[in-house]
Formats: structure tokens, sequence, C-alpha cells
């Protein structure tokens, strides 16, 4: 008989899992199941006048569903938290950007570098925006370094584009002369 309603709880067991019941009506009918096996028509009270097999497979149906409720992240009521209220983890911290390096490297390239420096910082300036995308979409919050990251960005391509400007007119330069010495 006890294996009979073992099968009998495993195959309830099963149709929960599946998501054909819900978990009061799997409650329901697993502690029927339960009384009928006890030979009373109530739910088991734990009044002693219960056999000691059918004390051992509650026993086990027990710690099975507390071991199932564990890993699904289900948590008993006794932890002080409201089970209905969705829990929302707290957000990753915010990734390391080198923002300071960015802008350092931008001011550089002004100071004694031309494009030897900006171009570097540009290139960390783009991979930094990106990190820092990401995780303020992830975080919803706003990157501590976005803001040195942005102006080193456009420190740098101000450099590039004023020594693209300093070169284009050296060659304009030069050509003039050229052209007055012909």
């Amino acid at each position: 008989m006890a294996s009979d309603l073992k099968n009998q709880l495993s195959e309830l067991k099963d149709l929960h899992e599946s998501g054909l019941l819900t978990d009061s009506d799997y409650q329901k009918q697993k502690d029927a199941l339960l009384a009928a096996a006890l030979g009373g028509g109530q739910p088991p009270d734990g009044d002693g006048g219960e056999s000691a097999a059918a004390q051992a497979l509650l026993q086990a149906e027990t710690a099975r569903a507390a071991d199932a409720d564990a890993r699904a992240g289900v948590f008993p009521e006794d932890t002080g938290l409201d089970p209905d209220r969705s829990f929302t983890p707290e957000p990753p911290p915010p990734p390391p950007v080198n923002g300071t390096a960015v802008i350092v490297l931008a001011v550089l390239s002004f100071a004694c570098g031309g494009v030897f420096f900006s171009i570097p910082g540009l290139i960390m300036a783009r991979s930094a925006q990106a990190k820092i995308r990401a995780w303020e979409a992830l975080s919803g919050r706003t990157h501590p370094e976005a803001g040195t990251v942005k102006a080193g960005f456009w420190v740098s391509v101000v450099n590039i584009v004023l020594t693209v400007l300093v070169f284009l007119l050296y060659i304009m330069i030069f050509l003039v002369a050229l052209i007055a010495e012909l």
C-alpha cells in the first residue's frame, strides 16, 4: 500500500511540475491522498494515530518539497520575506573604465603629442563608452565616470581635427611656395 501511495504522490508531483495543477490544488490532493492512506477522512494532524510508514512517507514528501522549493528560490514564510513581493536584486557595481587615463591622454595630446596621444585616448574612450552604455542599460543609473570619458573623447576628436587642419595648412603653404618659385 505504501508503494501505491508513493506512486500516486509521484504522479501528483509530476502533474504539479508540468503546470497542470496549481500549488493549492496540488497541496489539497496530496493532503487528501495522505489522509486516505492514514485511514481517516481528514488530513493528518500529527496526533500520533498515524502509522509509522505514513509518517515516514509524509516526512520524506515534505523534505522533497522543501528541497524543490529551495532549488526554485521559494522562501518559507519564516525568513521574513514576503513571498508575494518580487525581489529586485541590487544592480552590479560600475565597471572600471579608466576615465582618468582617457582625459590625461586627451590633454597630453594638446601639450606634446598631437595624434600620438589622442588616437589611443579616442580608442580607450570608445571602449569605455561601450562599457558605460551597457552598464547604464542594465542598472538604470548613470556611471560615475561617464562625463570624464565623454570629455576625453571630445577633446581627442578636437585635437585630431586640429592636427589634420594644421597638416593641410602646411601642405598648402608648401604648395604655394613651390608654385611661387616656378
